[in-house]
């Protein structure tokens, strides 16, 4: 009896047909190259954020990596580091493990700390008339995203994979964004009438 085909064998056969052809090999260069730019580019944007920023572009890497060779080299040095920096960090004593670990910590901090007064700012210039409901609502916000968040991620990631759920999280923030401008742009509307 034959042996059912595998996703990654199907995905390869896939793009081995794809590739058969001359007009198929160009279309196939430009999505590669366009779906990784455009990953890459939200990760670049997101890197200064809290957040997954760097894992991001190392994806649009790996999907560049498809059909550059470039990529593929780029993408092998960075694992080759991630790599030696885990396996360093590894054979360290545990108050440098406790030290490094922290130090994480402090940097992800200063970029919450940096951006929290911002939104908040920016909340309460959207409820100027009710600034304490608008900064207690903001606060409340931001609690339950912080701790509600890696359960939403490891749910999504549960049913589509790791890979494809930390795709899935730069789109998830455009959504995010583009409901709230449009929110704001409905209150100023209503406020203008």
């Amino acid at each position: 009896m034959a042996k059912d085909p595998t996703l990654k064998d199907r995905k390869r056969v896939t793009i081995d047909a794809i590739r058969a052809h001359r007009t198929g090999r160009v279309a196939l260069k430009v999505v590669i190259g366009l779906i990784g730019g455009l990953v890459v580019a939200i990760g670049i944007v997101l890197i200064p954020l809290p957040g997954p920023g760097w894992l991001i572009v190392i994806a649009g890497l790996a999907i560049w990596a498809i059909e550059f060779v470039w990529a593929r080299h780029l993408l092998r040095f960075t694992r080759d580091k991630l790599r030696s920096w885990t396996a360093w960090v590894g054979r360290q004593s545990w108050p440098v493990r406790i030290l490094i670990g922290a130090a994480g910590l402090v940097v992800m901090g200063t970029g919450v700390a940096l951006l929290y007064p911002l939104s908040l700012a920016r909340v309460v210039a959207a409820w100027p008339d009710r600034p304490d409901g608008a900064a207690a609502r903001a606060g409340l916000a931001s609690g339950v995203a912080i701790g509600v968040s890696p359960l939403v991620l490891a749910a999504l990631a549960d049913l589509v994979g790791l890979r494809t759920a930390y795709l899935l999280v730069p789109c998830i923030l455009v959504g995010l964004i583009v409901r709230s401008r449009w929110a704001y742009r409905r209150e100023q509307v209503v406020r203008a009438a």
